[in-house]
C-alpha cells in the first residue's frame, strides 16, 4: 500500500489500495440497506455510468460493507468498472477530480443532473429496520406502505413479526401463504 498523505493536523491519513487488493477485501452490499433501488433507478445509474463514467465515490466500512452507494456499486460491478479504495477515518473529505471534465464540457452538467436524478429515483424502504434512526432529525418521511379499510398506514403505525425458518424452502412456502392472505411480507436473510 502506498501512503498518499493526510491533512496538516496529522490525522486523517489515507492510503491508496490498488484494484488487486480490492478483490481480497470483498466489498459487500449492506444487508440492512434502508434504500430500495427499483428497476428505473438501476437503469438510470447504469446509463449514467455507461455514458458519463463514475462521478462520485461510495462509502464502505472497515469490514467492506457498503454504507452508502449500494445501487452505484451494483451497476459498476456489473459493468466491470475497476474499483480503487481510499482509506480514511472520516476526518477529511475525499474529493473525486475528473480530469477529463473541463470548462464548458456539456458532460459536466449532464453528470450533475444524472447524479441528482438517480438519487431522487431511489426510495426509502418503509419496511426496513428504522428503530435506531431519528427520522425527524434527518427530516425523513416514509411513503405509506399499506391501506387498511381506507386508512393509510406508515411503518411506525404497524406491528411487525419476525419468524425464523428451518430452511429456504420453508421460508418461501410461508412467504407465499402470507402474501396470499394479503399481508406485506419481506424475506430477510
Amino acid at each position: 500500500m502506498e501512503d498518499i498523505g493526510g491533512h496538516a493536523g496529522g490525522g486523517g491519513a489515507r492510503r491508496r489500495v490498488d484494484s488487486s487488493q480490492v478483490k481480497e477485501m470483498k466489498i459487500q452490499k449492506d444487508p440492512e440497506n434502508l434504500r430500495k433501488h427499483p428497476d428505473k433507478n438501476k437503469a438510470m445509474i447504469r446509463k449514467s455510468l455507461e455514458k458519463l463514467g463514475a462521478g462520485r465515490s461510495i462509502l464502505i466500512d472497515g469490514e467492506g460493507y457498503i454504507v452508502a452507494g449500494n445501487g452505484v456499486y451494483e451497476q459498476a460491478d456489473a459493468l466491470g468498472i475497476p474499483v480503487r479504495v481510499i482509506e480514511s477515518n472520516g476526518e477529511e473529505l475525499i474529493v473525486v477530480k475528473r480530469t477529463d471534465l473541463v470548462g464548458s464540457d456539456p458532460r459536466r452538467k449532464e453528470l450533475a443532473i444524472a447524479d441528482n436524478a438517480t438519487s431522487d429515483s431511489s426510495e426509502w424502504d418503509a419496511l426496513g429496520d428504522w428503530e435506531d434512526v431519528d427520522m425527524e432529525a434527518w427530516d425523513i418521511e416514509l411513503s405509506p406502505i399499506a391501506e387498511d379499510k381506507g386508512e393509510v398506514k406508515y411503518a411506525d403505525d404497524l406491528w411487525f413479526i419476525s419468524i425464523a425458518c428451518i430452511d429456504e424452502r420453508q421460508c418461501h412456502q410461508l412467504y407465499q401463504r402470507l402474501m396470499q392472505e394479503g399481508l406485506s411480507v419481506k424475506i430477510i436473510r
